[in-house]
């Protein structure tokens, strides 16, 4: 046929450029009928990829009207020498879709809301470095029996990490996942699989899930709340009612976050706002955990609530200081009880 890849230079055919093509079509062996269909295709489009979807057609013997319609075909594609990449721009591609790869795996991590932005950090860049999941076990294992960031990085210089899971191992993992903050039923769950697992990759996907497990409201939590509820002089009977209900529906940490907020700002608002106050509680989309919009809207509710002054001044104060968002539920927990002293240890 013609080689046409030497004419065309750009994404719109140039008069000269298309006389050459026809002239090929129309000298070329084809039957009359294919050739005229790809005649007329190629003089009704301007676009280089048409003309080359309708000459693919012909050549490839297809029908008269396949090779009308082949110009479909060429629409969306673009005529552009492939750009190559250089050795730093595809490892850069690799390490980008490694990292997406690991926030995507341990994204549980990252949207706790019990360990601080750099015990995250430092989990996260460990783990990007084990090559094994017998290293990984560990460091979701530091992580859950919150050791410091040194702790947590020092994992990396531990030598002799068994590979396969013994009894022995199992039963080490278990103690330690023992000191996780986690409800009664997700504790028995954690452990029960634990025990079942055959691999310590199995035993990753285990901690892994655990550590969302600590984002759920636990019984510690629940008891927490209602004797902020019962101790409390600032809320009124009824609102105290709606609470200890609201509570029994609570899920997360950070819907027990977004509720303590609610009951402060209520403090000054009368008892008919009480569907106001559910909405953002239940139904108002949940907060990136501990952002920006988190501490404001923590602020927000400080300000507006009916606390003396200078409890008030405390609680901002206290904020400033805080790691996660179990700290700030501490922090309104004692504001809404009427505490006067405020700590994030």
């Amino acid at each position: 046929m013609y080689d046409t890849s030497e004419h065309f230079k750009s994404d719109t055919v140039l008069q000269n450029e298309r006389n050459i093509v026809l002239a090929a079509v129309k000298s070329s062996r084809y039957a009359p009928a294919k050739r005229k269909s790809a005649t007329e295709a190629i003089k009704n489009t301007k676009k280089s990829t048409v003309v080359a979807a309708v000459l693919g057609s012909l050549i490839g013997n297809k029908s008269p009207f396949q090779i009308l319609n082949s110009s479909i075909l060429g629409i969306e594609k673009k005529l552009a020498v492939q750009k190559v990449k250089t050795d730093k721009e595809i490892e850069e591609e690799k390490k980008n879709r490694a990292s997406k790869e690991l926030e995507k795996k341990f994204s549980t991590i990252r949207e706790s809301s019990v360990f601080s932005v750099p015990i995250k950090d430092a989990a996260m860049d460990t783990l990007s470095k084990c090559n094994l999941p017998n290293q990984r076990v560990e460091v979701l294992l530091r992580l859950i029996q919150r050791k410091n960031e040194e702790e947590i990085k020092d994992t990396l210089k531990m030598r002799g990490l068994n590979r396969s899971l013994t009894e022995k191992e199992r039963a080490l993992v278990s103690d330690r996942l023992e000191e996780a903050e986690l409800g009664s039923d997700h504790m028995s769950a954690a452990l029960n699989m634990v025990g079942n697992a055959s691999t310590k990759a199995e035993v990753e996907t285990i901690l892994v899930k655990s550590i969302g497990w600590l984002n759920v409201v636990n019984g510690a939590d629940v008891e927490r709340f209602l004797e902020v509820i019962d101790e409390s002089n600032l809320i009124t009977i009824e609102k105290k009612t709606y609470a200890r209900q609201w509570i029994k529906k609570t899920d997360t940490k950070n819907r027990l976050l977004t509720m303590l907020q609610a009951l402060l700002r209520w403090q000054i608002r009368p008892l008919h706002w009480v569907g106001i106050a559910y909405e953002e509680v239940f139904q108002n989309k949940p907060m990136k955990v501990f952002s920006t919009d988190v501490i404001k809207a923590t602020l927000a509710a400080i300000k507006e609530c009916n606390s003396p002054s200078d409890a008030k001044t405390a609680a901002k104060n206290a904020v400033g200081s805080a790691r996660h968002e179990a700290d700030l539920i501490a922090i309104l927990n004692h504001l809404l009880e009427g505490a006067e002293r405020y700590s994030t240890t």
